[in-house]
């Protein structure tokens, strides 16, 4: 039988948790925005685009849900502190350690939720999108060349003089990709297809070396029909490898594991980028432990900052709170950026949570013995 003050303590915590987490998912969403302009702009349709944008949500989520722990915990217990419910609650026999262990439950179990997404979820929608943006170039890759954003990023100039169909049609088209030298491609009119694309009057401009000397090769074409898998491929390039961020946890020790096997039976050409490989994937792992510990400690956090005892309630515990946060957040995307630095990316993910751990039950062992 769970006691009322604990049904008391979760309800109003949970429910100013998912308040607080729809907020920031909104918010940070629009951080995203640019991300979804992209599949909207290579013509996805409104089921593909609304996939998209549901797997966005575990990019989000694991940053919003601690913080929104934080904001619930502390508000929750700066209310009962100014209604004099913790006095009450105290004057019943009730200990600041008992009254903060419903609230660190709760955390635990949001701990739980925030690991598997990191390493279920997340993993399997980053994958998902990456797929997604593969198979909309591949299915119009002519609407990819006529959009200037995306083709920039690629350093591919593409442009159309004459009458343009977006996603259909263009004519009068000149285009350069980049390569060891630039290649340059003209024609009359290209006409988008199902599986082809159509072409008239083409020219291929390409450089060439023979015997040591430099020439240019030029080559015409009257028409042309060209598969929608060449021409995409031309766009935007493959690469075949599977980044740790779309492994989930078992695949991501498998492949630890198999990495530390070539490294023993490595020589020593290979061993450098084996080693390298080796450290970002221990990184990752604590990346995800970092994430999946952060409900709880900044549940404690915002349990040690929000409870007061004078009558006079100072801003102090709210910026030294805010202080704690920003830096584990500062410390924690430093980390993931020198990922390749194993020792100080672990120090960086896991040594501010002992920090806040540590201050948060100083705070709690000095309200406790009366001290502010």
């Amino acid at each position: 039988m769970i006691p009322i003050f604990w049904r008391f303590l979760l309800r109003e915590y949970i429910k100013t948790l998912f308040l607080s987490c729809g907020a920031f998912l909104a918010i940070l969403m629009t951080m995203r925005f640019s991300d979804i302009a992209q599949i909207a702009a290579l013509g996805a349709s409104w089921q593909q685009t609304a996939c998209f944008v549901w797997n966005q949500i575990p990019y989000i989520l694991p940053i919003a849900l601690p913080i929104s722990c934080l904001l619930s915990s502390i508000l929750l217990t700066s209310r009962l502190s100014k209604s004099c419910e913790i006095t009450a609650f105290r004057s019943l026999g009730l200990s600041l350690t008992t009254l903060t262990l419903p609230l660190l439950v709760a955390a635990l179990f949001l701990s739980i939720l925030n690991a598997w997404i990191v390493s279920e979820w997340a993993t399997n929608a980053h994958l998902s999108s990456n797929q997604l943006r593969t198979e909309l170039r591949t299915i119009n890759p002519l609407l990819l060349a006529q959009s200037n954003y995306l083709t920039g990023m690629r350093g591919i100039y593409f442009q159309s003089m004459g009458k343009t169909v977006r996603g259909k049609s263009a004519t009068d088209v000149v285009a350069a990709f980049p390569g060891e030298r630039i290649h340059l491609f003209l024609a009359k009119e290209l006409r988008a297809k199902e599986n082809s694309f159509d072409g008239d009057k083409l020219t291929f401009i390409t450089s060439q070396n023979i015997s040591n000397t430099s020439g240019l090769l030029i080559e015409n074409i009257s028409h042309a029909n060209i598969p929608v898998r060449e021409f995409a491929n031309v766009l935007h390039r493959h690469v075949w490898g599977v980044k740790d961020d779309y492994l989930n946890l078992p695949l991501l020790l498998a492949r630890r594991a198999d990495l530390k096997e070539q490294i023993q039976a490595s020589d020593e050409i290979k061993l450098p980028s084996l080693k390298t490989k080796y450290l970002k994937t221990s990184s990752e792992l604590f990346r995800r432990l970092s994430l999946g510990f952060a409900p709880i400690s900044f549940t404690l956090m915002g349990v040690a900052f929000g409870v007061t005892i004078s009558r006079r309630h100072s801003k102090k515990g709210l910026i030294f709170v805010m202080i704690l946060a920003g830096a584990y957040l500062f410390c924690f995307f430093f980390a993931k950026s020198i990922n390749h630095k194993p020792f100080t990316a672990r120090a960086l993910y896991l040594v501010p949570h002992a920090i806040i751990i540590s201050l948060s039950l100083l705070m709690l062992s000095r309200t406790t013995r009366g001290i502010e």
